[in-house]
């Protein structure tokens, strides 16, 4: 495999992941919200759910810092949401001059790998946040994440009928 071909599928898996994370926080906060009662009924959630899944990561954040009791993760997704943006809008600009040597491609594959290991050290830090909010309504991760899912599956089948 050539440097450009794994520069460009390294970036590749780090803005998927960075894509995983704002699920993850979309599915945290759903449960936060859930767990603090704010929804009256199923549709009510599943809207909110859908609303959030359409949000950008910088105002998912926003809305799930007041459920996050620790500055330390704070801080990590507040630097999470400067990579992906900077990642999304300036990676390959900032790298410019790195694109016509294998050294520099090298220095942009890292980068990029740092990236996704960043990102996917927060997403494994938030399934304790979401646990915490599932023992409160009485769920598991699993079960939660696969309710959510049929649930957005059936709503999407009723909105196409």
């Amino acid at each position: 495999m050539d440097g450009q071909t794994e520069m460009f599928e390294r970036y590749g898996v780090a803005m998927y992941q960075a894509q995983v994370l704002e699920h993850r926080i979309t599915q945290t906060l759903g449960v936060a919200r859930t767990a603090a009662k704010q929804f009256r009924t199923r549709e009510e959630a599943s809207r909110d759910f859908q609303t959030n899944y359409t949000a950008t990561l910088g105002t998912l954040l926003r809305y799930l810092r007041p459920h996050i009791d620790d500055p330390g993760l704070e801080a990590e997704l507040t630097a999470a949401l400067e990579t992906r943006n900077r990642l999304a809008h300036h990676f390959f600009w900032e790298h410019q001059e790195n694109m016509d040597s294998d050294e520099g491609l090298s220095v942009m594959t890292e980068d990029a790998y740092d990236a996704q290991l960043q990102f996917q050290a927060i997403i494994t830090k938030l399934f304790p946040v979401m646990g915490r909010f599932l023992d409160t309504i009485g769920s598991s991760p699993d079960d939660f994440v696969e309710g959510l899912s049929a649930a957005l599956e059936e709503e999407l089948r009723e909105q196409h009928s």
